[in-house]
């Protein structure tokens, strides 16, 4: 590894999520971007405008909100609709992306107009979209990583929560926040080192793989996270190393996601602008501990400590968007918790310049 970053300057990597981002990556979207399935709203990602729709079958599609009249999004805020129809001159898509309504030009509706449709893919509960279509199969990229959770069955959980934290600060700065444990010890030094002493963590940046591992082992004399009255029933079948550790797998560029002992966590960061994001926790976990006595206690316990670490996070991640932007900051030497810093600065600058094997991952 390393002793110091390659990077460019902190503007030259802004610039890259807006006007100068190379036309092989798609514009203002990084490569892979992820949000949970069980709520599928309009969504714009910096340059993207995009509409996530359920079709007469049931299938969960991307489509651009951008009517193709004269550029009015067809929906806004979210809902249960058959067909889209747009405020401006009433144009009128259906769930295939269609053109069938255009108010005084009847000719259009069998023309063959529609709304450009992005590909998706659904893993683990987690839509994923990409704006190229040449993109190879995200489950074979990621075969290895469902195996892992197999055990952990991620189509039969349920929700727990779902709260989407607003960021003043650029998508990658909160990305790289949570894919290394070295801050443990500095922003989380009285919330979680105790029970996740940083000494013992270590990170594994992925050798090649579209993704990184961050292992947090508990410490054997700490008392849990959480007080007995809010845990709930584990999942059965779950491998004995899940009860030693958290692992979190950065699935590279804006997924975060753990194991627990009830269920599965993640984290999602999606970019608005050069300085503007949302970082969103969600946890799922399984029937039996919904119908826990524990539950309500339980979720509370959870919403909370999102609050807690999230807050904790945003106390540094804030005033690291304002070093960025006085230019003054140079990268320092990685530390070798940060393991999976230096696999995504790689992964990313790779992709920014263009690589050739660029198409190989999402």
């Amino acid at each position: 590894m390393p002793a110091r970053s390659h990077l460019p300057r902190s503007d030259d990597l802004r610039r890259g999520d807006g006007e100068h981002l190379p036309p092989r990556v798609g514009r203002g979207v990084p490569r892979g971007q992820a949000f949970p399935s069980r709520r599928l709203p309009r969504l714009r990602t910096h340059r993207e405008a995009l509409l996530f729709v359920r079709d007469s079958e049931g299938e969960i599609r991307c489509y651009s909100n951008v009517c193709r009249h004269r550029g009015m999004q067809v929906a806004l805020g979210e809902g249960n609709r058959t067909r889209f129809q747009c405020g401006y001159h009433r144009w009128a898509y259906d769930l295939s992306g269609a053109l069938v309504h255009a108010p005084e030009m009847p000719e259009l509706r069998d023309g063959g107009i529609r709304l450009p449709e992005v590909r998706t893919a659904v893993w683990q509960g987690i839509v994923f979209v990409n704006l190229r279509q040449d993109a190879p199969d995200l489950h074979e990229q990621l075969s290895e990583l469902s195996s892992i959770l197999e055990p952990w069955n991620a189509g039969s959980l349920e929700p727990v929560y779902e709260r989407p934290y607003p960021c003043a600060w650029n998508w990658k700065i909160m990305y790289e926040n949570g894919i290394e444990s070295y801050h443990i010890l500095g922003t989380h030094r009285a919330s979680l080192e105790d029970p996740l002493p940083t000494r013992v963590s270590y990170g594994a940046p992925g050798d090649g793989r579209n993704y990184a591992e961050i292992h947090l082992p508990f410490a054997p004399a700490a008392d849990g996270l959480f007080a007995a009255d809010a845990v709930v029933p584990a999942l059965p079948g779950l491998p004995s190393w899940a009860a030693e550790k958290f692992v979190f797998w950065a699935v590279h560029p804006n997924l975060i996601m753990n194991q627990t002992l009830d269920g599965l966590q993640t984290y999602i960061t999606l970019p608005h602008g050069p300085q503007e994001s949302t970082f969103t926790w969600a946890y799922m976990t399984h029937q039996e501990a919904k119908a826990s006595p524990n539950y309500a206690r339980f979720k509370k316990a959870q919403e909370d400590f999102a609050d807690l670490v999230q807050g904790e996070d945003a106390m540094c991640t804030r005033p690291v968007q304002e070093s960025m932007n006085s230019g003054d900051y140079v990268p320092g030497p990685y530390n070798q918790r940060e393991l999976p810093v230096w696999a995504f600065h790689r992964w990313y600058v790779h992709r920014m310049a263009g690589g050739a094997e660029e198409a190989a991952t999402w």
